[in-house]
């Protein structure tokens, strides 16, 4: 499009399209400006809002946008924004679409679609003007529809109320100061004052009724018309061998009766009403069971019936899968054995006792046998909910012990006064301390996995504290095998997005450890993030014995060590990678690995990449991280709790904690005491009955699983 300015002669052709490449094929529709002065432009690619001043594309909406910028039909006729604020888009085959572009919360939907199985009589909208009584009025290629904001009900106006055509023009319609409402159509120009038609009912009362029902019946092997069997049943009946039934219905209106349209949905199957071509549905190939089938219909007006067509359908088994017959056939197999037995027992008189003896010890073999596979599978069953209880209670029970001798052990390595021979003993317990809590945390993410219970935590993160955080947790490792380490961040250093850190670190921590692991003495392991338009890439390179070529496929399952049967045994459990590629899909990327032989001359090693979409956020002003400071500064800890209340003499802050096990108590509460006051309780109930006489508790720290009243039922009740 191009713009005029006075100072200008000829028109400019508009440029500044700031990355939409879209709006460069796009067909423009309409200019709107909203209540706050903004210009938006509706057009045949999607949405756009336009600064006037700047000359440029500020936003975009449209199919191909995510998040709170995609709307479900890019090809936009006309923008009305109402008295809330609110925008409605008339769109070409999308219906309506209602616009909140102030939403930006994550999670709740920020559009609502309205299409013709909503009630509206087309999916062509034109022009939407809004009137005093909350109506929009809206011009399309089948009448003239009057929408309810509140209750969503539409009601069509068509040539039978007296317009002169169904269709009516893309661009032509205006709404006067005093509301009248001009339409222009294939036939002339339509008025009309909205306030006119508040009082007119908008009531479908036409029954809807079955007119006819041909069902396929499989003896006969031809349709038959089963219209009197339903009227005395009540109900449709499937027979095995009945292939299909097709059943016709009709709304009793006969205005305009060739545009009523009829949906359907099977209560049990479908979640969603299905639309229908003609006024009769086919029924085949539905499981055995008992159905609903409901039809519903609307009128030509874009009213539907009052009342839905419900039709119970029942479809029998056949006759070898229901019960009595397996039970008949059972007890004829029973007879035609004990018959067996019984000419064998004539044939073999001489050997019936042995036969007998025979009998009784094999009845007595089975009988055991059953007794035995009966308490194997009770074992079993039992097993299986051991299980489930063992990863419920892992944590609690392994995490627990664990975190306290990480606490103490970090505690003493803090103190100055203890010689080298002794921190480096406490050093060495800390850390294989860490490596058997992260090995236990990967074991509980791996339940998650199973389970289905994986989920994003993500908040606003600076990308590049992020990243180096990681690249500095590895340096002291590099530096044991004296192996290169090299940080390559390629990317802009405030570069803040959206992401689950915890996740994230858990997938760089993988890809490291591995490179660290198989790159031998005076190695290279190179961590490196690139930043593209959409994405960002991760990698870890390093220099070692590369992958397996068959190891390749199956290098991010599940437990999987390699293919190599004279592989030498190198530890680990093969879950790391698993998770990583976990972790990745939630993050909407993907992981791969590669050897880097053949790229370059007398380059050994692999590489293992992290792509992922690049969500752009904003992190709060107090939050943000100085990148331009040393890039070694490491902050330190702002306890100034003590130092204030010695200066000022306050009382200590009283804080409370539930927790069941007295070491884990214990330990808390000798972290706490210098400067709070400490209360503690066993459980949720002791702790309730405490804080019946707190009356200046500032804090409750809960453990979760405790006997009695767990955490959960505490804070229910709290």
């Amino acid at each position: 499009f191009y713009y005029l300015r006075p100072k200008d002669k000829y028109p400019v052709k508009f440029n500044e399209i700031n990355g939409f490449e879209e709006i460069k094929k796009a067909g423009i529709y309409q200019f709107f400006e909203d209540k706050n002065k903004k210009v938006w432009l509706a057009t045949t690619k999607g949405l756009f809002l336009f600064d006037p001043y700047k000359k440029t594309i500020l936003q975009g909406y449209s199919t191909k946008e995510n998040g709170r910028f995609f709307i479900p039909n890019s090809n936009i006729y006309f923008i009305q924004q109402d008295s809330s604020g609110v925008f409605w888009l008339a769109t070409g085959g999308g219906g309506l679409i209602e616009l909140n572009i102030n939403n930006k919360q994550s999670g709740k939907k920020h559009y609502h679609q309205y299409q013709i199985s909503d009630g509206l009589s087309s999916n062509v909208i034109y022009a939407i003007y809004e009137d005093d009584f909350d109506n929009l009025w809206m011009s399309s290629d089948y009448g003239i529809i009057k929408f309810n904001k509140k209750t969503k009900l539409s009601q069509a106006f068509l040539p039978k109320d007296g317009l002169p055509h169904y269709e009516f023009n893309r661009i032509s319609s205006f709404q006067n100061k005093k509301g009248i409402i001009y339409f222009g159509g294939l036939n002339g120009v339509t008025s009309f004052d909205p306030k006119d038609f508040q009082n007119i009912e908008n009531k479908e009362n036409h029954p809807l009724v079955l007119i006819d029902l041909q069902q396929f019946d499989g003896k006969k092997k031809k349709l038959v018309n089963r219209l009197k069997d339903f009227d005395r049943r009540h109900k449709i009946v499937f027979n095995p061998k009945d292939r299909m039934a097709s059943i016709y219905f009709s709304l009793l209106n006969y205005e305009d009766y060739e545009h009523i349209r009829y949906f359907y949905k099977i209560k049990e199957l479908d979640k969603s009403w299905i639309q229908l071509n003609q006024n009769n549905v086919t029924l085949s190939g539905l499981p055995y069971g008992h159905f609903t089938l409901e039809i519903k219909a609307q009128a030509a007006s874009g009213v539907f019936s009052d009342r839905l067509l419900i039709i119970p359908v029942e479809v029998l088994k056949p006759l070898y899968l229901k019960t009595w017959f397996i039970a008949f056939a059972t007890l004829i197999l029973i007879g035609i054995i004990r018959l067996y037995f019984y000419s064998r027992l004539l044939t073999h008189k001489k050997q019936k006792q042995l036969l007998k003896q025979e009998i009784e010890k094999q009845t007595k073999i089975i009988k055991e046998k059953n007794i035995q596979l009966k308490e194997k599978t009770e074992k079993l069953v039992q097993n299986d909910h051991l299980k489930s209880r063992f990863f419920a209670n892992i944590s609690h029970e392994l995490r627990t012990p664990l975190t306290l001798l990480l606490g103490p052990l970090k505690l003493v390595l803090n103190r100055q006064n203890i010689n080298n021979t002794d921190h480096h003993l406490l050093d060495n317990a800390y850390r294989n301390s860490l490596k058997l809590y992260n090995l236990i945390n990967e074991m509980l993410d791996l339940s998650k996995m199973e389970s289905g219970k994986l989920k994003l935590n993500e908040y606003p993160t600076q990308l590049y504290p992020l990243i180096r955080r990681c690249f500095i947790s590895f340096e002291s490792s590099a530096k044991i095998k004296n192996i290169s380490f090299e940080l390559k961040y390629n990317a802009d250093k405030d570069l803040t997005i959206l992401i689950d850190e915890n996740k994230f670190e858990k997938i760089v921590f993988n890809y490291i450890s591995n490179a660290l692991k198989f790159t031998p003495e005076n190695g290279h392991v190179v961590l490196e993030l690139q930043e593209f338009e959409k994405t960002l890439l991760l990698s870890v390179k390093d220099n070692g014995k590369g992958i397996y070529p068959e190891d390749m496929p199956q290098l991010f399952e599940r437990f999987f060590q390699t293919n190599r049967i004279d592989a030498a045994i190198e530890g680990g459990t093969g879950i790391g990678l698993a998770l990583v590629k976990e972790f990745a899909q939630l993050f909407g990327g993907k992981v791969w690995a590669e050897n880097n032989s053949g790229k370059k001359p007398n380059e050994n090693g692999s590489t293992f990449y992290l792509k992922w979409p690049k969500r752009i956020a904003e992190l709060p002003s107090s939050e943000t991280f100085d990148t331009k400071k040393d890039e070694n500064f490491k902050p330190k800890p702002a306890f100034l709790t003590r130092k204030i209340q010695k200066e000022y003499h306050l009382p200590k802050p009283v804080i409370l904690v539930v927790e069941d096990n007295p070491d884990m108590r214990d330990y808390i509460f000798h972290i706490l005491e210098e400067e709070f006051n400490v209360v503690t309780a066993e459980n949720g109930k002791i702790a309730l009955e405490q804080l019946q006489t707190l009356s200046n508790c500032q804090l409750i720290l809960s453990d979760i699983m405790m006997p009695v009243m767990d955490g959960f039922q505490l804070i229910e009740i709290l």
